[in-house]
């Protein structure tokens, strides 16, 4: 349990003190009688619900002294308990739980978006904490919206406690993400091709998928800005992986890799000229920013090495000779 301070300690003592006026018995025997609790994961507290109500949800207990000294509570002077799921923690006292219900330390419940994946598979995953927490809620529709598409919010670990935080949590990350899109563009570097935010978000999920290493984000940036500019096809597989496949669960083989390259679809950057639609993974900030303030450069080609970098050349023939010698 996360230390609260002397507030908590005060509480504590109070607490202690108030067993010994409870049960006029010497503290030595009421700091033993403390009992841990036996059974269950969590407490459900409902809206309105009060302590004698709480006190009752907890089954099992061995003597109904304890039970009366859980309502040492009102001590304190709290009766506004907020409603939500507590954790029951491992070897947890009573006292421990009551804690956190008289600060309103509700259970947390982590999601991680990892840059670079898609938004059906961060759905899914959310979808799993909710059942496997046996969390008693649908997600809502705003929430559901979040994840209609990629780069609505940030790849990052978020923390919820119920249904209408994460719908807050959410909507409040987009509205995070849309701010620093805004302060990056307005100092968007003039030769920067990129007409608009939307198209700065659909090449910066491409370099996440592309840069392996941070320090080449803004050098494979370029190399994309520079036949954006030109007006070439991108001709970056990781656009012919989405397209074909719908995410990066399989990889292109040399068995299927004509007819990937011969799909009719709007992300095959082999086929189209310029960005497809929309993103088509979470990229991570880095690739935002690198995207965002990079300019075209002299390179144009690049070519993995095997260990997470790459070979960046300036011509086609520089380019061919750096595939071959790899």
């Amino acid at each position: 349990m996360q230390s609260i301070g002397s507030k908590v300690i005060v509480r504590r003592l109070l607490f202690f003190l108030t067993l010994i006026f409870l049960l006029g018995l010497p503290a030595s025997i009421r700091l033993i009688e403390i009992q841990k609790i036996q059974t269950g994961d969590y407490l459900i507290i409902e809206k309105g619900q009060g302590i004698n109500s709480i006190i009752d949800n907890l089954k099992n207990q061995r003597n109904n002294k304890f039970l009366k000294i859980l309502k040492v509570k009102y001590l304190f002077g709290s009766t506004n308990i907020i409603p939500g799921r507590y954790e029951i923690k491992p070897n947890m006292t009573y006292v421990e739980l009551f804690e956190d219900i008289f600060e309103g330390n509700l259970q947390q419940f982590r999601f991680t978006i990892i840059e670079g994946t898609v938004a059906k598979d961060a759905l899914r995953k959310l979808k799993e904490i909710i059942k496997n927490n046996n969390l008693n809620f649908q997600i809502s529709s705003k929430t559901e919206e979040i994840f209609l598409k990629e780069s609505l919010i940030l790849p990052d670990t978020y923390f919820f406690t119920d249904k209408e935080q994460l719908e807050r949590l959410m909507i409040n990350q987009q509205i995070r993400l849309d701010s620093i899109l805004i302060r990056l563009w307005k100092n968007k570097p003039k030769d920067n091709p990129l007409k608009s935010i939307n198209e700065a978000l659909v090449l910066a999920s491409i370099v996440e998928r592309e840069a392996a290493v941070e320090r080449e984000r803004g050098q494979i940036a370029s190399v994309f800005l520079s036949r954006i500019k030109d007006g070439w096809r991108l001709d970056a597989d990781p656009t012919l992986i989405y397209g074909y496949y719908g995410d990066f669960s399989k990889k292109i083989t040399k068995e299927n890799l004509k007819a990937v390259k011969g799909s009719n679809n709007p992300f095959n950057t082999y086929k189209i000229k310029g960005l497809p639609p929309r993103p088509i993974c979470y990229p991570s900030l880095s690739s935002i920013e690198s995207v965002i303030m990079s300019s075209p450069g002299q390179y144009f080609f690049f070519v993995a090495k095997g260990d997470g970098t790459h070979i960046f050349s300036k011509t086609l023939d520089e380019h061919n000779k750096a595939v071959n010698n790899r």
